[in-house]
């Protein structure tokens, strides 16, 4: 173990470089790159950097093992690849160069992958027993078509904003409508969905989540060692629909397609069925999996503030904070830590970036007016609230009730929580454990909407 108790990963390290290319060629590099990361953690027994962490390698603050890289140009009517394979211990470089037609990207797919793996193979890197490497060669989808709408649609899916999120699940319904058998496609339209009807979404719950379900069901069936997609639905069914049986099946059958899988839901999952240890443990395996990613210890962050344990979750904040001074979810935690740590002044000074014009959103407003209330600035606070729900974009039942408890108006702050349930908000399967509500603790009407959505569960007071 290291000095912090986490066991050391003595794995071969691998980063995959970002693929470059122009524009127009920007999604399809996108999708080899997301191909070559499926391919090499399904093949080989290595520690694969993630995207924070192959940031650092580019900028030589980090050294791994190896390097994979590839440039994509059009040539003469053709996409050109050029792939550089380089082992960083012995300064060896693989170079290939692969072309196909300009609208075959399936078979410039086969082709790039292929290299690749010829390149690690002959005993370059330990091997993982994987029947996933099969799985990750076939070609997703016979359609071409299909699989160049999906390309596209992951290139704006992970942008991570409202319009992205819009534009990425019009490509992934037009990729599912022209190939219905493409389960890659319906699993990332699922979570599209989920992300579209989140606390930070554009959509409304009752519109969102349905859709999700559907694909999600759909890409589960369709790709049954999906792993991914079988805890995304598992996701749904323990924080939505709270049936954790259900959860538990689905989370399961992804443990056991995929042992070393990580995923915020099966941390949820834990928690809320009383197995606090091993929620934990596996957000402490994401941080030592990823150990130099600034966005997994934000999202340790968020993970531990939600579960009560506000010390380790603004030690997380501050060395993401130390890293990007800029990160907004970053700034978020470590304030809300600050408070429930007894530090409301310092929560509200360190909060105040969040509330520029620039920056601010409904879910900030609201925050700050929570953090405002703790402080007994009930005028401002009500102003907060006010700006939150004038000001554009969408505004959650859950950071209302939210706000609402903290300036101890319990009333209005259960009419909205009621609200919440009604309309299955994601946020509701922290309300167990997140100190966010303790102002509505001690109420009869608290425990009463808990045991509806969990009623196997004891809500915790202690935290």
């Amino acid at each position: 173990p290291d000095a912090g108790g986490q066991a050391s990963d003595s794995r071969v390290t691998v980063a995959i470089l970002p693929f470059s290319a122009n524009e127009a060629l920007l999604p399809k590099a996108m999708a080899m790159h997301d191909a070559t990361r499926q391919l090499v953690d399904a093949a080989y027994d290595v520690r694969l950097l993630d995207y924070a962490e192959t940031m650092l390698v580019s900028s030589g603050d980090l050294r791994p093992d190896w390097t994979i890289e590839s440039t994509f140009e059009q040539v003469d009517g053709q996409i050109e690849a050029q792939i550089t394979v380089v082992d960083i211990r012995s300064s060896d470089r693989i170079r290939d160069t692969v072309r196909a037609s300009m609208g075959d990207t399936l078979t410039m797919r086969a082709l790039v992958l292929a290299s690749i793996s010829e390149s690690l193979n002959a005993d370059r890197l330990p091997k993982r027993n994987s029947g996933l490497t099969g799985i990750v060669l076939a070609a997703p989808t016979n359609s071409l078509e299909a699989y160049d709408q999906f390309a596209i649609g992951r290139y704006h899916y992970l942008k991570y904003t409202d319009e992205g999120l819009a534009t990425a699940i019009e490509y992934f319904t037009r990729a599912t409508e022209l190939d219905p058998q493409f389960g890659g496609a319906f699993s990332k339209l699922g979570d599209a969905y989920l992300l579209a009807g989140s606390h930070q979404g554009f959509m409304e719950p009752a519109e969102a989540y349905p859709k999700a379900r559907d694909a999600l069901l759909r890409a589960v069936t369709l790709s049954p060692d999906n792993a991914l997609a079988l805890a995304s639905i598992g996701d749904y069914y323990a924080c939505i629909e709270s049936d954790l049986e259900l959860a538990g099946r689905a989370f399961d059958r992804a443990l056991k397609t995929q042992p070393d899988l990580l995923h915020t839901g099966i941390t949820r999952y834990y928690m809320l069925t009383g197995r606090e240890a091993e929620g934990f443990a596996s957000v402490e395996r994401s941080l030592a999996a990823f150990p130099d990613s600034n966005w997994e210890q934000v999202i340790a962050a968020h993970q531990y503030l939600a579960f009560g344990d506000s010390k380790r979750a603004l030690e997380l904040a501050q060395a993401a904070l130390d890293r990007n001074d800029e990160s907004s979810e970053a700034i978020f935690v470590r304030s809300l830590a600050l408070a429930e740590l007894g530090n409301t002044g310092r929560a509200i000074e360190s909060f105040t970036p969040l509330i520029s014009e620039s920056r601010t959103t409904p879910r900030f407003k609201l925050t700050y007016a929570s953090l405002l209330a703790r402080d007994n600035q009930v005028d401002a606070a009500r102003q907060m609230i006010s700006l939150a729900r004038s000001g554009g974009g969408r505004v959650t039942e859950t950071h209302l009730a939210m706000a609402y408890g903290w300036l101890k108006e319990a009333d209005t702050a259960f009419k909205w929580l009621d609200k919440a349930v009604a309309s299955r908000e994601f946020g509701l399967c922290y309300l167990p454990f997140s100190p966010l509500w303790h102002p509505l603790r001690d109420d009869p009407r608290f425990d009463r909407i808990l045991a509806s959505r969990y009623p196997n569960l004891v809500a915790s007071t202690s935290r």
